[in-house]
């Protein structure tokens, strides 16, 4: 708030914030293969209120004092991930129980469209308006993220896709 406070009294015209990592929680694992650090998948995309004061409440806060909008961080989904059905949550996902690649860590993708969407809805209550999937290489390709965020007006940018990967699909 204070920054947001200081740009406009000095005229700096800021109008966006990134919500990275930090505003989230995150399972736990251990360092992948060749010094990758893999540890921390999505556990649960809301605001960790250790992160932000009283939570998604305080994004929202934060959003309508200083008039901005947000562009929100996304990791790849770890196995534990709250929103899959096999943890207890609403939305099917594919599990994965280990990861040769990454010992000591599991990874999660969503099987539908209607956890997008719901995920969308959420970001957009919240005034996200640009969702950035980062970990593409390790998380997804051929998803339906693209259409179910264009739904609610959110902008999506793809991060770290492995050209070999894109090539060999």
């Amino acid at each position: 708030v204070k920054v947001g406070e200081m740009t406009r009294k000095i005229g700096v015209p800021v109008r966006w914030a990134n919500l990275d990592s930090w505003r989230y929680f995150k399972g736990t694992g251990s360092t992948g293969g060749e010094g990758v650090p893999m540890s921390g998948g999505v556990k649960n995309w809301t605001t960790d209120p250790n992160a932000i004061q009283n939570g998604d409440l305080g994004v929202l806060e934060l959003g309508e004092k200083l008039e901005w909008d947000f562009m929100a961080h996304n990791r790849w989904f770890q196995n534990v991930t709250d929103y899959a059905r096999q943890n207890g949550g609403a939305f099917e996902f594919i599990l994965e129980k280990f990861s040769k690649a990454y010992p000591g860590n599991g990874f999660a993708l969503p099987y539908s469209s209607d956890f997008w969407n719901m995920l969308f809805e959420y970001a957009s209550s919240l005034g996200i308006r640009l969702y950035n999937q980062d970990w593409l290489w390790t998380q997804f390709l051929g998803m339906e993220v693209d259409s179910c965020a264009q739904a609610v007006c959110i902008v999506c940018m793809l991060c770290v896709c492995v050209c070999a990967r894109v090539c060999l699909a």
